[in-house]
């Protein structure tokens, strides 16, 4: 398998995929936003649903917690 290094990278990876993928999924669904404060809030609100889907979900965890400790 690989190392402990290797997994910490590999899951960083796919924690920040799945953000990219809710921030573009965000911004074709709301294609026009009043304000930056209003972009702010959708980007904040879509990161805490991210963390609280991936703390539900702790088999397929992309270890975005960041209390994540993979052996």
């Amino acid at each position: 398998m690989f190392s402990s290094v290797a997994r910490k990278v590999i899951y960083t990876n796919n924690a920040i995929e799945l953000l990219k993928y809710i921030y573009r999924k965000i911004n074709c669904l709301r294609s026009a936003l009043p304000s930056d404060t209003a972009l702010l809030k959708a980007l904040y609100l879509s990161t805490l649903g991210a963390i609280k889907k991936d703390c539900n979900n702790t088999k397929l965890s992309t270890g975005l917690r960041g209390d994540e400790h993979h052996v």
